[in-house]
């Protein structure tokens, strides 16, 4: 493991939290599907994963010109949000994902 050079204040120690825990994860959690869009989102002010954040994901329809939503959902407890997409309807194409952290702060 790369060795992290942490300040002794409050940042810095969520700072090596957040390393701690991207760094130590294993990845082979059988229980989060395969998709071609992921996401993991961490808590910087809190040094954690971002649990029960809500997320969209809107696909850009071209013919359109406009964005359409094609999935939403909220983050476990890991700060990831797995299943969103599938490969079944997934779409080549841009695609954005939105981050609700009004609703995530309770703004």
């Amino acid at each position: 493991m790369q060795k992290v050079k942490v300040c002794n204040n409050s940042s810095g120690s969520r700072i090596l939290a957040i390393h701690r825990h991207i760094s130590t994860k294993s990845y082979e959690n059988k229980n989060m599907a395969a998709g071609p869009l992921t996401t993991h989102v961490l808590d910087t002010a809190r040094g954690s994963p971002a649990s029960n954040l809500p997320i969209s994901i809107s696909v850009f329809k071209q013919h359109e010109g406009q964005w359409k939503q094609v999935a939403s959902g909220m983050t476990d407890d890991d700060g990831r949000c797995p299943g969103l997409l599938t490969q079944a309807n997934f779409q080549q194409g841009m695609y954005k994902i939105n981050f609700n952290t009004g609703g995530y702060y309770g703004l």
